[in-house]
């Protein structure tokens, strides 16, 4: 395992237009660098939830739209290398992460307190003056919460993590398993 200091997947990406040293990388950067990721999106969450601040569309919205910037660089490079150059190291990888990050996103759309910041913009948007973007963004941003299960209470919310979790192993059983029998298929020609 490598260190953040050394890992090229949390350093900054200094070549022309921010593109990632491939050079450098290694299956073995993204198991750290996911979870150094994931812990800087949860502590700007966490910025959200305990700001004292009356919530705005600045310190609500906006802000959960700039969060996770790091860990969506680096999800988008894994998804791109691991669907395109898929062996077994990256393939254990996938196996390992994929689960603690979608239990990362489900907890972050689940997180109440976030979600009571999120309704306070969205229940006085006609009052703010939003362009149409910032109309666009606050609605999609409830929206997805909705969606994802914020506002189920108790067993329900418990019982959706549980599917969300399911769901997750499921797909990736099922990549692995598609992947197998791609490998495995022969076409014999006469």
């Amino acid at each position: 395992m490598t260190s953040p200091e050394h890992n090229p997947l949390l350093a900054e990406w200094t070549s022309e237009k921010n593109i990632p040293p491939f050079d450098e990388i290694r299956a073995e950067h993204y198991e750290p660098a996911f979870e150094v990721a994931m812990k800087m999106h949860n502590d700007e969450i966490d910025a959200i939830v305990r700001s004292t601040e009356e919530p705005t569309f600045e310190n609500v919205i906006l802000a959960l739209d700039n969060a996770g910037i790091k860990l969506n660089d680096i999800g988008l490079l894994f998804g791109m290398l691991s669907s395109s150059d898929l062996d077994e190291k990256m393939q254990e990888v996938q196996n390992n992460i994929m689960p603690r990050i979608d239990e990362h996103y489900n907890a972050i759309m689940l997180n109440d307190s976030l979600f009571i910041r999120v309704k306070a913009v969205y229940d006085k948007r006609a009052d703010l003056k939003l362009d149409e973007l910032q109309t666009r963004l606050l609605e999609k941003t409830y929206n997805d919460f909705v969606r994802s299960g914020a506002l189920l209470e108790g067993e329900k919310k418990a019982r959706l993590m549980q599917i969300n979790t399911a769901l997750s192993a499921l797909t990736i059983r099922f990549g692995n398993n598609l992947l197998s029998e791609n490998g495995a298929f022969v076409l014999e020609l006469n």
